[in-house]
């Protein structure tokens, strides 16, 4: 669902936000709608509604435009489904997501059980090496004492 906060409607609707913050809060809900994350944007018909009434401007006791309500529920019932069926696909992604984080973590758990036991190999052959390497020298180093 689009909206538009107060300062992008004024500007398209040349006039000033104190004068759509007057229109506004006199029936916030025919002109806005709360959207998911908190903020209280003019809606597209709520934008539509707020040009006529600005383009007749009458008196300060101004009433509240009507609203066909049976659309509006219309719409707010077909945004719920769409929705709703968005959250279903969200979910299926969430659970392949899952289970490719879980088949990681255990190549993850397996590559640090291969580097783990690779040091091993690799210390004990340096260690063998070095013992060699010692027994050399002395053979080397005994003939000439």
């Amino acid at each position: 669902m689009d909206g538009y906060t107060i300062t992008a409607a004024a500007a398209l609707l040349s006039t000033t936000r104190q004068t759509l913050y007057n229109h506004v809060n006199k029936a916030p809900g025919i002109y806005t709608a709360l959207m998911g994350d908190g903020r209280r944007l003019i809606t597209l018909q709520g934008l539509a509604l707020l040009k006529d009434s600005l383009q007749h401007r009458p008196g300060p006791s101004v009433k509240a435009p009507s609203i066909d309500k049976a659309a509006t529920r219309q719409t707010l019932t077909d945004e719920i489904d769409r929705l709703t069926r968005e959250n279903a696909l969200h979910a299926a992604e969430n659970v392949e997501l899952s289970k490719t984080v879980t088949d990681l973590s255990r190549q993850v758990e397996t590559l640090k059980a291969d580097k783990t036991y690779l040091q091993a190999a690799l210390d004990k052959a340096l260690d063998r090496r070095l013992t060699l390497f010692d027994r050399l020298i002395k053979r080397l180093t005994a003939g000439k004492e």
